[in-house]
């Protein structure tokens, strides 16, 4: 979902957000830890105060771009110095084997990467068949219901056999790491560089809720 403005995303996209930052940071939100926050500044300092760890001024991109290396050289036949921020996700994941490279990948580095995608305009359709499916109960609901099934069980075969890479290089995929696994991908986890915990958590909002630099400024309001 795409907006200009914080406020504008639908509260099940923030409550996954909130998910995806207790997974990133080893942290969990009680109820109460939110009941007065009105903007992001607000929310990144409740999450910062919540974080545990020795502050250690390193760089946790690059620690993530030594373990993608790692997996990378550990599941195929490349060369250590092949594998650069800018190679192609394309060239170390041939479409060929891309579903089984992708997997054993994943398996040695530990984490999910989200990585494939179904084919545009097949997800174009099945969204478009869902619809459809959804409006025809009115008029027929054995017809309506049949048609949901059938994109439902369509839509997760699909998703189980795509091949379709979502990001272009392996600094694309550092990146994405480093967001969604932070406190893991450290070498080590009971340490955090503090100074890149804000720009992190921004970094995630933008890329998962397609928001812009202004959406996530320090005032801008959640709730």
């Amino acid at each position: 979902m795409e907006s200009d403005e914080l406020i504008d995303i639908d509260i099940a996209d923030l409550n996954d957000m909130l998910s995806k930052i207790e997974t990133s940071f080893h942290i969990k939100f009680t109820e109460t830890d939110n009941k007065h926050v009105k903007t992001f500044g607000e929310l990144c300092d409740v999450i910062v105060n919540k974080i545990e760890g020795n502050h250690v001024n390193d760089c946790t991109t690059q620690q993530a771009f030594y373990k993608v290396r790692k997996a990378i050289i550990a599941t195929q036949h490349w060369e250590k110095n092949a594998v650069k921020p800018d190679t192609k996700l394309a060239k170390v994941f041939p479409r060929k084997h891309r579903r089984k490279l992708v997997k054993k990948f994943e398996t040695a580095l530990g984490y999910k990467t989200h990585l494939l995608e179904p084919k545009m305009w097949l997800s174009t359709f099945q969204i478009l068949a869902t619809l459809a499916s959804m409006v025809t109960i009115f008029f027929s609901p054995l017809y309506g219901f049949t048609g949901l099934a059938l994109c439902i069980s369509s839509g997760w075969i699909t998703i189980k056999l795509s091949k379709e890479l979502n990001l272009v290089s392996v600094q694309q995929l550092v990146e994405r790491v480093t967001r969604e696994h932070y406190m893991t991908i450290r070498r080590n986890p009971c340490t955090v560089n503090r100074a890149e915990i804000i720009p992190q958590l921004k970094e995630l909002f933008k890329a998962d809720l397609s928001l812009d630099d202004h959406a996530v400024r320090a005032d801008a309001p959640l709730f």
